[in-house]
């Protein structure tokens, strides 16, 4: 896939969806961070989360709006680094424990995956649920077309609400006993939705919630 078509689809779209906030806000791209680390992987992940917080110093001409060049080069953001923890686990089956991760297993596990935002215009710290609910439904063929195009073996998504999923892909959740992640499948890739990485809690116990639910899915 020629990213910059997808990419251009998605603009197309936003520019006569004029009732949808932010259409024309700031552009992030976003997919396979390193294609052949990700294609290496034993796990190939993607994570998908609602939209960028765009930050107050954003400046047009030093900001390079591409997850791929941030994550090549290093870990950028706060949220990425709950990212990268959580790729890590995946991709080692969570056999290394939460406090023995270190910055060179953050690295090379966030330019090991596929990140994309539903929504690709830039927000603020809260995403408002109608935004997002919108932009699902007005891309959603793009999106599953990203998609299919990065073809994961695993779909993270960091949506905490069973909707978002279920609007995307059309397909059921179910939640677990502890009611901390769902389960579900789209086109045989298996589907976990979870906290989503910037969430205030405690970074260790997320860590531990999620390798339950990966192993809940690959026992």
């Amino acid at each position: 896939m020629n990213d910059d078509i997808i990419f251009d689809s998605f603009r197309t779209l936003y520019e006569v969806q004029t009732q949808l906030t932010d259409y024309n806000g700031v552009f992030i791209k976003d997919g396979i961070v390193n294609k052949e680390l990700f294609r290496e992987s034993r796990e190939k992940i993607l994570f998908i989360a609602k939209e960028h917080n765009l930050p107050n110093s954003y400046s047009k001409k030093t900001y390079a709006a591409d997850y791929r060049i941030w994550w090549e080069d290093h870990v950028h953001l706060g949220f990425s680094v709950r990212i990268s923890e959580w790729a890590h686990g995946i991709e080692n089956n969570f056999s290394t424990p939460y406090d023995a991760i270190e910055k060179v297993h953050r690295e090379q596990a966030l330019k090991s995956i596929a990140f994309i935002n539903v929504k690709k215009t830039a927000g603020r710290a809260n995403a408002n649920p109608k935004t997002i609910w919108g932009y699902i439904g007005a891309s959603c063929s793009l999106l599953l077309e990203q998609i299919r195009e990065i073809a994961p073996t695993l779909i993270v998504c960091g949506f905490r609400y069973d909707n978002y999923p279920i609007q995307l892909f059309d397909v059921q959740m179910k939640k677990s006993e502890s009611g901390t992640f769902s389960i579900g499948t789209w086109e045989g890739i298996s589907i976990i939705n979870f906290f989503h990485p910037s969430c205030r809690k405690d970074k260790k116990w997320l860590y531990n919630e999620l390798a339950q639910a990966y192993k809940s899915i690959r026992s």
